[in-house]
């Protein structure tokens, strides 16, 4: 062989395992994606007061926390499987909890050709987490606040239409039970 010829190295094979964090990581993204998709499209439901639309959201959310808990289980069985190390902290006899290995960990020893997309993916799926978990938050007091706001239209409907509670000594069971029913499903 001369020796002024350059022969390209290789690279280095990458393991399956970082093959199938890679594929895990695309799925964790794509379904943190469609959680604040499906946040933004409950939230309209909601300010659209649309029955059938918040049936079909409370369906897929459903759906959704199925979806989360199967790429949770495939997450903590690679992080396990690359690692060497559980993925959730483990209290040992005479010996001192070890710290969970996170994504960012394993991204971070992947092989080159692998690292940068790895790490890239980590830092979209956190944010993405962290918008979804704050359009949930943000959801669930508009609904309890909605709650609390029917619950005293109620209540001065209530009194609206009691009369009873006119003549009734303070705390008479009597006085504080409706005489009708509201049906707020149509």
């Amino acid at each position: 062989m001369n020796r002024h010829s350059t022969v390209a190295a290789a690279p280095p094979a990458v393991s399956p395992l970082y093959q199938q964090l890679d594929a895990l990581l695309t799925e964790l993204v794509a379904h943190q994606t469609a959680m604040v998709q499906l946040a933004e499209q409950h939230r309209r439901a909601i300010a659209a007061a649309d029955l059938k639309a918040l049936a079909e959201c409370n369906a897929r959310q459903q759906t959704a926390a199925q979806n989360q808990m199967r790429l949770d289980s495939r997450r903590a069985a690679l992080v396990t499987a690359i690692s060497g190390r559980p993925a959730a902290p483990v209290i040992a006899r005479n010996h001192p909890p070890q710290a969970p290995v996170t994504l960012r960990q394993l991204a971070s020893a992947a092989p080159e050709p692998l690292r940068p997309r790895l790490l890239q993916s980590v830092d979209r799926l956190k944010s993405l987490a962290q918008t979804a978990a704050a359009q949930q938050q943000a959801l669930r007091v508009a609904a309890e606040n909605l709650l609390l706001h029917a619950g005293g239209l109620l209540s001065q409907v209530r009194a609206a239409v009691n009369p009873k509670a006119t003549y009734a000594r303070p705390g008479d069971p009597a006085a504080a039970a409706p005489l009708f029913a509201v049906d707020v499903t149509s």
